[in-house]
């Protein structure tokens, strides 16, 4: 077992209009077992006024591979006060949407530091918010429903976080407005019960993109994965975690 390591030092900072994390394209398993998790703030976003009927929603991470059509999603939406996850392939994908209402001092949406991790075991995908189990099974996206004519598939070669690519499949949208200070992709269903969330997240043999933004430096976040899947930050500023 890997012990616990110190709290994160740094993290990074979007700004809601054109910040964003570039991963560089790799394959994962549409139906295998995958565990997506970050600590991450988010903040309110100004209306925008650019045409784009997504800029209010927040996109911490978001992976669709155009050439296998494996993908996966978090996105934060705060007119309906929600959390909406997604893994799987193309169409069929397996979904949550958990309406944030929580009790006691982490029952903020905004301004607060929070843990989330979406877990894909076998047929079932399950939620934890800031380690704490609030829904499981998720919903499949009903294939016999023609698609939306305005979403056209993704023809960008990278993953992200803090963007997503837009309807256009071009050019990206749902900027986060907030911070994140640690990510992991991990090809292994890691959690299936309550548990303590790490600060900093150990690397073992299936990890597959670990991020801890300690550089507080420059454009390029290190991978600890092992598997030098590094970041390029583009508008995302360096700040203190806990400032």
């Amino acid at each position: 077992p890997f012990p616990q390591t110190a709290p994160p030092e740094h993290g990074l900072q979007f700004d809601g209009v054109s910040s964003h994390v570039e991963i560089p394209l790799f394959e994962f398993e549409p139906h295998g077992p995958l565990t997506v998790e970050a600590w991450f703030t988010v903040e309110q976003k100004p209306p925008a006024n650019n045409g784009d009927p997504d800029a209010h929603l927040h996109a911490v991470w978001s992976a669709v591979n155009p050439r296998t059509k494996a993908l996966f999603h978090f996105l934060v939406d705060p007119p309906n006060q929600g959390w909406w996850f997604g893994g799987g392939e193309d169409r069929l994908t397996r979904t949550i949407y958990h309406k944030f209402a929580m009790d006691g001092p982490r029952a903020d949406l905004y301004s607060a530091r929070h843990h989330a991790a979406f877990v894909r075991d076998g047929e079932e995908v399950r939620l934890y918010v800031d380690g704490q189990p609030k829904r499981s099974g998720g919903a499949i996206v009903d294939d016999s429903i023609p698609p939306d004519p305005s979403v056209q598939p993704s023809e960008v070669e990278r993953y992200f976080l803090g963007a997503s690519v837009g309807r256009s499949g071009k050019t990206l949208s749902r900027f986060l407005r907030g911070a994140i200070d640690e990510f992991r992709l991990s090809k292994t269903a890691r959690y299936s019960q309550a548990f303590t969330p790490d600060q900093q997240f150990p690397a073992d043999d299936a990890t597959l993109v670990l991020y801890h933004f300690l550089e507080g430096t420059g454009d390029v976040q290190e991978d600890s994965s092992g598997r030098e899947r590094k970041g390029k930050i583009v508008d995302a500023k360096w700040i203190k975690a806990d400032d």
